[in-house]
C-alpha cells in the first residue's frame, strides 16, 4: 500500500484513531474490525489471517514493502520536524541495555517511593487510630492465646501436614 493511500484513508472518520493500539490480534471476536485501520490495511494486503504462511514468499514481499514504506513515512516526518534521524546518538551516547534498565528501575523506584509517600500521608493523619487498632489486635491475640495454648501447633489436614 502506498503512503498516500494510507494517509488517505488514515484521514477517513469510519476509523477509530489508534484503536489498533489496544489490539490483541483476535479480530475474529471483535466488534470494530469495520472501524479498524490495521485490520483493513491486513485484510487489503494478506487477504485472509488464516492463509498467511511463513514460509510464504508472497507474504514476505508485502511485509518487506510494508516496512519499507513505514521506514520512507517515518523518514518524511523526521524531515518535516526537523529531526535528524541518523544521528540521534553518537557512539559514546548510544545507550546499552543496561542503562535502559537502570534508568527504568530509578524510574519505577521513585514511583513506588510516591505512592508510598502518599499512603504513609494518610496513615499518618490517623495514627491514634490505628495504633490502638494495633493494641486492640495485639490483646485479642494474647487472650485467644492463653484461652487455647494449643491453637498454634494445630495442623490442618490437607496444608499443614508433611505430605504432598
Amino acid at each position: 500500500m502506498k503512503k498516500e493511500d494510507l494517509f488517505k484513508k488514515a484521514r477517513d472518520p469510519k476509523y477509530i484513531s489508534g484503536i489498533y493500539n489496544y489490539c490483541d490480534r483476535w479480530c475474529e471476536r471483535c466488534q470494530f474490525t469495520s472501524r479498524c485501520l490495521n485490520c483493513t490495511i491486513v485484510d487489503e494486503t494478506a487477504g485472509d489471517l488464516k492463509s498467511i504462511d511463513r514460509a510464504n514468499e508472497d507474504f514476505w514481499k508485502q511485509l518487506f514493502e510494508i516496512l519499507g514504506e513505514t521506514l520512507a513515512m517515518v523518514q518524511e516526518m523526521a524531515r518535516e520536524t526537523g529531526v535528524d534521524i541518523e544521528n540521534i546518538y553518537t557512539d559514546e551516547e548510544t545507550p546499552t541495555l543496561p542503562d535502559i534498565l537502570s534508568h527504568l528501575s530509578k524510574k519505577y523506584v521513585t514511583k513506588v517511593d510516591d505512592w508510598f509517600d502518599a499512603k504513609m500521608t494518610h496513615l499518618s493523619a490517623d495514627k491514634n487510630e490505628t495504633v490502638h487498632l494495633i493494641k486492640l489486635l495485639d490483646n485479642l491475640k494474647n487472650r485467644v492465646e492463653s484461652r487455647f495454648p494449643d491453637a498454634r501447633s494445630f495442623k490442618r489436614p490437607g496444608f499443614d501436614d508433611d505430605r504432598l
